[in-house]
């Protein structure tokens, strides 16, 4: 029997894990909630082995990370982040519609009738490839620059082409490290955010912009400001799971930013959907992605297709497969290089697969792997080329389109397929079943379905018909989409608006944070 001194520390030890049981748990059931997600389905039996090593190792690096921070707990951010009860509409709207300085100046220039000067404003940018992300925040804040609601400087912590994009429209761009590189403690957190606040009351800034939910960073250093911001999150990844790649301490830090903006700008309903539960103040709201039509038909314009098929490479017989962006897991590629093996012989004779953009060093050697793993002859049906400033030539040269995602948000490339009138097979992801229409705008597939795809290719090549039916439907699909002028004036709508609310959202949000009548558990 144990000496009576032994048993506290036995019954510890119990405690510990049981809760850290518990917290794998928890953890395994998110990651099967995420497959159900991007499979559509639950796991089989045969995929549950893996899915549970891919969840031990995910939640091993969160707990080992968590440990020095929460010793008593050991579980993921997510699970134990404490958010306010939303506070009253009412309260929300009084929130942000005191009166204050800017309104008076705003009163004043409208009753002398003076336009109003553009507001100073940080454009946080992720980075500055011409992804769609990046490039879709590029359009935007020249539009908004266009029309003289803003006075943009951008800050990226990573170069990218996009640079010499902006400067050539007079914004300039700040490059520098990211804010929190290297940081694992809270206490470093708020140290590198009065940092990154200081830079921006040295640019005179009064209006904070952060492009996708990287750029939490914007948010936070705007709140200890107290300047108002607008937050542009695109990503559709459940919120529970989404900043585990930070300190368990960090990652609570960025879940409570979604308090402070005056907007928080979505743009499809289902990547709001899965956000939903952290919309306390009721900030969130939606704008579409719109693309910028007549800019996008003058490139077009500049390629013929018989010029822009000789750049590329094509045969005049072939039919080219177009499968555009960022190369990366969460593009999915790999299943058109696997439909391509299971195409017939004479099916995948007639094609030619042109996958393009930017390569995520951590997906390329998978992406090797699969395309190798292909007889010589199926592999000369496909090619693989980098990011291009001129996506324009590749659209004039297609005659199908293929979406592989996993996880979008409205992706630019869907809007891009619509405008070039091209047959569209995809799969149908959160926002883009707001974009198009299964068998009237585009062929459905399920996510990681090889076989499906191959499938509909198969169809578009064997019924002329069907192809010609998808093209003519994008037209009015693309029609009944928000337009790009429209867009714009609404986000400057709310930029506008949110300048005029003088400051950040919560300014007692350390009160309420830690009062425990005003505090529930997500989990």
């Amino acid at each position: 029997m144990l000496p009576s001194a032994a048993r506290p520390s036995l019954n510890k030890k119990m405690l510990r894990r049981v809760s850290q049981l518990r917290s794998f748990a928890r953890y395994s059931w998110e990651r099967i909630h995420v497959h159900r997600e991007e499979k559509g389905r639950l796991p089989r039996l045969t995929e549950l082995p893996l899915l549970a090593r891919k969840a031990f190792r995910s939640w091993r690096a969160v707990y080992l990370r968590a440990r020095p921070v929460l010793p008593a707990r050991f579980e993921s951010a997510s699970l134990t982040f404490q958010i306010p009860d939303p506070i009253d509409p009412h309260h929300a709207w009084l929130e942000v519609n005191q009166p204050n300085a800017r309104r008076e100046q705003a009163r004043r220039e409208a009753s002398s009738g003076q336009s109003p000067r553009p507001i100073r404003t940080l454009m946080c940018a992720f980075n500055l490839n011409r992804d769609g992300a990046p490039y879709s925040q590029y359009e935007l804040t020249i539009g908004l620059k266009e029309r003289g609601i803003i006075d943009p400087i951008v800050y990226s912590p990573t170069d990218g082409p996009l640079r010499k994009a902006y400067e050539r429209q007079g914004i300039s761009v700040r490059t520098f490290k990211h804010p929190l590189t290297g940081i694992s403690r809270s206490a470093d957190y708020d140290q590198r955010i009065r940092d990154f606040a200081w830079r921006v009351q040295d640019w005179n800034v009064e209006l904070v912009y952060g492009n996708t939910l990287q750029t939490f960073y914007a948010i936070e250093a705007a709140h200890q400001l107290d300047l108002p911001s607008v937050w542009n999150p695109r990503e559709s990844e459940p919120w529970q799971t989404y900043f585990d790649f930070l300190p368990t301490e960090i990652a609570r830090r960025a879940l409570e930013c979604f308090s402070y903006p005056y907007r928080i700008v979505f743009v499809s309903s289902a990547s709001l959907d899965v956000w939903r539960p952290l919309n306390s103040r009721h900030n969130y709201m939606i704008i579409h992605n719109g693309l910028n039509r007549e800019r996008f038909e003058t490139a077009l314009r500049r390629w013929p297709r018989d010029r822009a098929r000789k750049r590329l490479g094509i045969a005049p017989e072939q039919v080219m497969v177009l499968l555009p962006g960022t190369i990366c897991e969460r593009k999915g590629q790999l299943d058109l290089i696997e439909a391509v093996g299971l195409l017939s012989e004479d099916n995948a004779s007639q094609i030619t697969c042109l996958i393009a953009g930017r390569r995520a060093p951590d997906h390329v050697e998978q992406l090797r792997k699969a395309y190798r793993a292909l007889p010589s002859h199926r592999r000369s049906r496909i090619k693989i080329t980098g990011e291009t400033s001129d996506p324009a030539r590749y659209y004039a040269a297609a005659d199908i389109f293929v979406c592989c995602s996993r996880i979008e948000s409205f992706p630019r490339v869907i809007l891009e397929a619509l405008a070039a009138r091209l047959p569209i097979i995809t799969t149908p992801v959160f926002g883009i079943a707001e974009q198009v229409q299964e068998n009237v705008s585009a062929l459905f597939y399920r996510p990681g379905d090889a076989g499906a795809l191959a499938a509909a290719i198969t169809r578009l090549l064997d019924d002329m018909t069907l192809r010609q039916s998808l093209a003519a439907n994008t037209a009015p699909a693309l029609d009944a989409l928000i337009d790009f002028d429209s867009m714009v004036d609404r986000y400057a709508e709310v930029f506008r608006e949110a300048w005029l609310s003088g400051g950040t959202r919560a300014r007692a949000a350390e009160v309420s944070r830690t009062s425990p009548q005003a505090e529930r558990t997500i989990a």
